[in-house]
């Protein structure tokens, strides 16, 4: 997220000031955040440099300059739009996150369902339904022989995100 959020500063600060904008947050936690010696670099004019730029805590953040900049924001669910409004998950960016509130949209990011349908999935050795999960047995046999596990019954987990607090992986 923070390493395109500065075109929206450039956006705002140049010739595309009126177009509109949108900024998407997956993740709070990765801000982008330098030391203000970098606000030379980037070719803002001075004023860019406020609390209601670019400026974050003494020197430059990038996903914080997008959020301040943008026309709309969203986020991957409705449910991270309203925690992100939190001291909690917030990231130090909840202030802004509520005083721009109106202009905050959460939308669900997730599977194509008519893809990944265990019903239809061609990629499946057997395919299953609510109904038919006892054909589910056969996924796993495959899984197991494809890794060489032993078929001995114990849960197999898959997980597919980085290896970070913030999915749990500390737990």
């Amino acid at each position: 997220d923070w390493q395109s959020a500065m075109t929206l500063a450039y956006m705002r600060y140049g010739k595309a000031v009126g177009l509109p904008s949108l900024i998407t947050v997956h993740n709070l936690a990765f801000q982008g955040q330098f030391g203000a010696g970098i606000f030379g670099e980037l070719g803002l004019p001075a004023v860019a440099m406020q609390l209601d730029g670019v400026e974050y805590y003494g020197g430059v953040g990038f996903l914080k300059a997008g959020l301040q900049a943008a026309w709309a924001i969203t986020t991957v669910s409705p449910t991270y739009a309203q925690e992100i409004r939190s001291p909690e998950f917030g990231m130090g960016l909840d202030g802004l996150i509520n005083m721009r509130a109106t202009d905050l949209y959460g939308i669900v990011n997730g599977i194509d369902v008519d893809i990944w349908n265990p019903q239809t999935d061609k990629h499946l050795v057997a395919n299953y339904s609510a109904e038919t999960l006892a054909a589910r047995a056969k996924n796993r046999k495959a899984v197991e022989e494809r890794f060489s596990l032993e078929a001995d019954g114990s849960p197999i987990v898959c997980v597919v995100s980085r290896l970070t607090w913030q999915k749990g992986m500390d737990i």
